[in-house]
This record gives C-alpha cells, structure tokens and sequence, in this order.
C-alpha cells in the first residue's frame, strides 16, 4: 500500500476534520480483511516495515464505547507481536493488542519518530547516554560488560559518584538530615556493590538498600530539640534511586526534553528509559 495511501487511512481512522464513523468504520474494516484473509502474504515481515497498516487496522475510533471491540484476534495477535519488535514509531504503544483512539495531529507527530526501547536490565540510562552521545544504535542491545568498560573509559564514575552524593543531600532537604552521609564513603558503596559488580541495580530500591550497612540505612530528623533515627521506608528508597537517575541526567548530559530530538524518554513508574529519535535520522550501527 503507498505510503500516501497510507496516511490517508490514517486520517480517516482519526476522523481528521469531522470525518464520519460509518467511512472510518470502512476503512479499518478493509484493512482489517487484508491482514485476516492473506496472512500468508501480510506477515510479520510485511508489517514491520509498513506499522501504520496496523495502526488502521487496530485502532479503536473516537465514537466506539468502551466496551465495543471491533478490532478480530488476528490483528491483535500481530499488534502483540510486532510490540516486542526493540524498534518502533513512537506512538505504538498497544493496550491488549489494540491502539487508543487518537487525533490525526497527535498521530502524524509521533509517526515522525522512532522509539528505541532498551533493555530493561538496570543498565538503560546509561545505554540511553551512551546512544545519543554516540549516535550509535548499537548501545540497544550490548553486554552490560561492554557498558561498564565504557563507563571507565569516559571518566564517568565520578560523575556516578556526584550524582548519589547530590541525591544524598536531596533526600535531606526532602526528609531530614541522613546518618547515610556521616563521614562514610556510601556513594563508593553503593557503586561497588550495584554498577562496579556489574549487575547494574543501581535504580533497585532493595539493592541499593542492601548495599549499605544496617548503621547506613536509616534517617536522622529532629523532633522538640532532640536527634531521632529512623529506618528508611520503602517509599524513600524509592526516592532515593529515583533522585539519583535525575541527577545522572545531570551528570552525564543526557537530554531529555522531547522539544529536541534525539532525547531519553523516561518513564518514572518503570525507573526504565527509551531513546526517542526522528524517522529519518535513525542512528546507524557501528
């Protein structure tokens, strides 16, 4: 299908400029019969280099209930399974194998970028860092070994070490004075035992907590005059690693705002990173 053709679809399916559900219900339902009455020609490796077919086919229109599911299993199964597909445009985010409706403005943005997503194995931001610092797409998918050594060779473990020094103090602002930073070197602790080792755990609550001596674990805050030790909360473990990914933002000049492209997308609840460049500047592999 041209890819001009293509984009007209896409266009009806958003129902761009008042377009009727009755024409967008007809759209979707032809290119729905394309992927279900020809998969021996429609497969994956068809898909992959022409997602925006999926798009039509998958996605729900704005007049639709919620309860209304017009979207056959075969085309959910091939939304599914292109999802695992490490890169993609930017706005193939499906929920249970479909696509939200969406306006065309909005979709035709984010058909303009690709999203690179990066192994969730606790090394992500620095392979997001590394990957806009090289332009190379090749940090996608490399051993954690490799990352480590790079880590050395561009100097960057001070620069690890400041940002847990500064979420250090941040926690302080936020919750109190901590025992943690009390002539103790925590910030080599926590490198050792979460980015050195090769495990890279440093965005884990629980590994992070654990690297530190039971004495380093806690909080200490004023209450009437006198000093008060407390055990930290899961809660503030979370902030902890949470203030320490912002500060690497910091430290190692990672861009994250999605004004300039390419930039790392961060998504909070996860603690997991992406790599969001345009369409046509896709990063070579070296």
């Amino acid at each position: 299908m041209a890819t001009l053709a293509q984009d007209h679809l896409c266009r009806i399916v958003c129902q761009d400029e008042g377009g009727t559900a009755d024409v967008a219900q007809q759209a979707r339902a032809q290119c729905q019969s394309l992927i279900t009455d020809f998969p021996q020609w429609i497969n994956n490796t068809f898909l992959q280099d022409r997602f925006t077919l999926l798009f039509i086919a998958g996605t729900h229109l704005k007049d639709e209930g919620p309860c209304v599911d017009n979207i056959p299993a075969l085309v959910k199964e091939k939304i599914m399974q292109l999802d695992g597909l490490p890169i993609k445009p930017k706005w193939y985010t499906p929920q249970q194998g479909t696509f939200d409706a969406v306006d065309y403005a909005t979709f035709n943005h984010n058909n303009g970028q690709l999203r690179y997503a990066l192994s969730e194995d606790g090394a992500c931001q620095f392979r997001a860092a590394l990957m806009l610092h090289d332009r190379d797409e090749s940090w996608l998918d490399v051993d954690k070994s490799v990352i480590l050594r790079e880590i050395e060779n561009n100097g960057w473990e001070p620069k690890i070490h400041a940002a847990i020094n500064n979420a250090i103090e941040n926690m302080g602002e936020i919750y109190g004075y901590l025992s943690m930073s009390d002539g103790e070197c925590v910030d080599a602790l926590i490198y050792n035992n979460t980015i050195a080792n090769g495990e890279f755990t440093l965005y884990s609550p629980q590994a992070v907590r654990e690297a530190l001596p039971e004495a380093l674990r806690k909080i200490k805050y004023q209450k009437n005059g006198n000093d008060y030790l407390s055990d930290m909360s899961v809660e503030q473990w979370e902030n902890f690693t949470h203030l320490i990914s912002e500060n690497l933002i910091y430290q190692l000049g990672i861009n994250v705002h999605d004004s300039q492209l390419p930039y790392a997308e961060c998504n909070v609840e996860q603690a997991h990173y992406s790599v969001i460049v345009a369409t046509d500047d896709r990063f070579p592999r070296f």
